[in-house]
C-alpha cells in the first residue's frame, strides 16, 4: 500500500501564501489540478502563511502514512513579486529574497524545490516559473545544493517538442553560471536529457522512431 505521500509538486504549494493572495493561488491550483474549488476552500484552514508555520499546523494533524513537501516555486514567486509574478523577471532584491524564503523552508523541513515551465492558469496565463530567468535558477539551486539530499523537481513543456532545444540551451546557460556543486551536475544532466528528447522528436518527425 501507498505509506509515503509528497506534496507540492508542479511548483503549486500552500506555503508562503499571504492571506490576499489566497483565493487567487488557490482558484489556479482547482484549475490545474482539477479538484473543485469549494472543496479546497473547505479542506484548507488557512491557520499559516510562512513555511515554518505551514509545517507546525501540519504537525497538529493525526496521519497514517508519511508526509513530505516541495517549497513551491509558483508560492514562493507570488509571495515576494505579487501580480508582477506572472509578468516578468525578478530583480536582484527579489531573488535574493526567495532565497531567503527558500532557505527557510528547507531548514524548516521543505525536500526541495519545485518548479513549473508548463502550467496555465484559468485565465490562460503562464505559471510564474516561465518568467524566471537564468540568474534566478541558479541562486535558487545554489541554495537547495546546500543542503544534501535535497533535490529540484521541474515540469518542463513537455507536449510541445520545438522548445526542447531552447530549454537544453537555457539549461546550459544556468550551469556556466553556477560553481561547480551537485545542483549544477544535475543542471547539466537537464540539459543532455533535453537534448535526447529533441533529437528523438527530430527522428519522429522524419517517421524513423515510433512514439511509445
Amino acid at each position: 500500500g501507498i505509506t509515503t505521500i509528497v506534496a507540492g509538486n508542479c511548483s503549486l504549494g500552500l506555503a508562503p501564501i499571504r492571506p490576499a493572495d489566497r483565493a487567487l493561488q488557490m482558484d489556479c491550483y482547482s484549475y490545474i489540478e482539477d479538484i473543485p474549488l469549494d472543496v479546497l476552500n473547505a479542506a484548507v484552514p488557512w491557520t499559516w502563511e510562512t513555511w515554518p508555520e505551514y509545517m507546525k499546523a501540519l504537525s497538529t494533524q493525526p496521519t497514517t502514512m508519511n508526509l513530505a513537501g516541495y517549497f513551491g516555486h509558483l508560492a514562493l514567486r507570488t509571495y515576494v513579486m505579487g501580480a508582477a509574478a506572472w509578468e516578468r523577471a525578478a530583480t536582484p532584491v527579489e531573488v535574493e529574497r526567495m532565497c531567503a524564503l527558500l532557505d527557510e523552508g528547507l531548514r524548516h523541513g521543505a525536500v526541495g524545490l519545485s518548479v513549473n515551465h508548463f502550467d496555465m492558469d484559468r485565465q490562460l496565463r503562464f505559471v510564474p516559473g516561465y518568467f524566471a530567468d537564468d540568474a534566478e535558477y541558479g541562486a535558487l539551486f545554489d541554495v537547495v545544493a546546500r543542503y544534501p539530499g535535497r533535490t529540484v523537481e521541474v515540469i518542463t513543456r513537455f507536449n510541445d517538442p520545438e522548445h526542447w532545444r531552447h530549454r537544453a540551451q537555457e539549461a546550459r546557460s544556468i550551469a556556466e553560471q553556477m560553481s561547480d556543486s551537485p545542483s549544477k551536475e544535475a543542471m547539466l544532466r537537464i540539459a543532455h536529457d533535453y537534448e535526447r528528447l529533441a533529437e528523438r522528436a527530430e527522428q519522429r518527425a522524419k517517421g524513423s522512431v515510433q512514439s511509445r
